[in-house]
């Protein structure tokens, strides 16, 4: 992840304006292996010494780096810690993960609002340029599931700066980290993550470090997050003994499916009796045509005689698009499926589209033959938008999947295919669904009687 471009780096040292002393800018430090796990780079001067202690825990994607400045004499000093990130301007471009080059953008941690900066906004004086904070809990370089993330460790009372430029045209990215004014010894600490945006890693973070470096905030689950995080858990867990995350988001589908089963299955039931209705519908539209404020009163009428609720036939839409939307936010970022295969040979990332369209076509399938399974409400006044729930929300599901992360079509595919296979099932075995027909027949013949 180091930048290997001219004046690159990461926690490179300088002092900023108004300190006593500088540090030249080609400076060789002298470097010592301590342990397995950790370096000290030392530069002396005639007037200071620095100390640079990195310590790294490779499992979690960890690097501290503590800085100890000894002055001889008491001497003013702002310790600038900078970090370097790099993008091409030329392929900087927003769109989908289809058609969008992943790139890296300067990125900050605002109060647990993660703000991100494209290199062109930097680099272009009419997007405000350079960028600067001061409440902040940390900053660096963001990838779509990569994260480059330094955190300050601020002591009580202190206050810490950041500023991000460009560092010349070419895509260079530069992120000062500025300490307040200190007189005499002092030592800073800088904790860094630089790996995957894996949530057991990011959140692990916090304990290394040792005080809150809030690097999972670049995880962003949206609105639906109480949601996402135990299908992430789910997912995380079933991989564990799948060992392939395409079946692991398989599994989760068939795990979400169980869940809502009581409810999606009593809609199913409501809306075989509604579609039972539909003569007796056809014909109130028919005798109270151009009446519409009658056709809705004797229609409710009508759903009260039978006992229906035209409300439950909504309720598989409403359970499940905060699952979608939930798990569309979590494959947006989570590290843990970042090129991970699914098939060797078809889809070798499960958070990229699929290259060769195979899943969005026969998502597209599924649910056009889920919509031709599904019962029909029944109502004529509802005949167009019925219509377009059978064929528009297949169709235009179809073409945004094109540029779906493949884990969330292959979701999608495989909840469409079960809620076919529940329909016929409901259609040719379920005891309770040929119950209702029975006691609608038996109901319609008491009508008939007492009229």
């Amino acid at each position: 992840l180091v930048q290997q471009k001219p004046a690159g780096g990461e926690y490179y040292v300088a002092f900023a304006k108004g300190s006593t002393y500088k540090v030249p800018a080609q400076t060789t430090w002298t470097g010592k292996q301590t342990s397995p796990t950790q370096v000290v780079y030392t530069l002396a001067t005639d007037n200071l010494e620095i100390t640079k202690t990195f310590d790294v825990v490779a499992d979690t994607y960890f690097v501290r780096c503590t800085v100890a400045v000894k002055p001889k004499g008491d001497a003013h000093q702002r310790l600038v810690v900078s970090t370097y990130g790099y993008q091409n301007p030329k392929t900087d471009s927003t769109g989908s993960a289809r058609i969008q080059p992943r790139v890296w953008q300067s990125a900050t941690d605002r109060d647990g609002t993660v703000v991100s900066t494209p290199v062109t906004h930097l680099l272009d004086p009419k997007d405000g340029g350079a960028r600067y904070e001061t409440n902040f809990r940390w900053t660096g370089f963001m990838h779509p599931f990569i994260l480059m993330g330094f955190a300050p460790h601020l002591q009580a009372g202190g206050v810490i700066e950041k500023h991000t430029y460009a560092d010349g045209t070419a895509g260079l990215m530069r992120t000062d980290i500025v300490f307040q004014d200190q007189t005499g010894p002092a030592t800073y600490e800088i904790v860094g993550f630089l790996g995957p945006n894996i949530w057991s890693r990011l959140t692990a973070a916090d304990t290394t470090a040792g005080f809150p470096t809030h690097f999972r905030d670049v995880v962003d689950f949206g609105w639906f997050g109480f949601i996402g995080r135990p299908l992430l858990w789910l997912l995380i867990f079933f991989e564990g003994f799948l060992g392939n995350w395409g079946l692991a988001v398989m599994l989760l589908t068939v795990t979400v499916k169980l869940v809502t089963l009581p409810f999606v299955t009593k809609s199913m039931r409501s809306m075989k009796t509604m579609s039972l209705l539909a003569p007796q519908l056809k014909e109130l539209n028919k005798k109270y045509a151009g009446d519409k404020q009658r056709i809705q009163v004797e229609t409710m009428a009508l759903y009260k005689q039978y006992g229906v609720n035209p409300l439950t036939g909504c309720a598989p839409m409403f359970l499940q698009m905060p699952i979608w939307i939930a798990l569309y936010r979590m494959l947006e970022n989570a590290g843990e499926l970042y090129h991970q295969p699914f098939i060797s040979g078809w889809i070798g990332d499960l958070t990229a589209a699929d290259p060769y369209y195979v899943l969005p076509v026969l998502m597209c399938v599924a649910m056009f033959l889920q919509a031709l399974l599904t019962p029909a409400s029944g109502d004529p006044s509802q005949k167009t938008q019925q219509q377009l729930m059978k064929y528009g929300m297949p169709l235009g599901f179809g073409v945004m999947s094109f540029w779906f992360p493949s884990g969330l079509t292959l979701y999608m595919f495989t909840n469409s295919l079960l809620t076919a296979v529940q329909s016929v099932w409901l259609n040719k075995y379920d005891t309770k669904t040929k119950a209702i027909a029975d006691q609608f027949k038996a109901k319609q013949d008491e009508i008939a009687a007492r009229e």
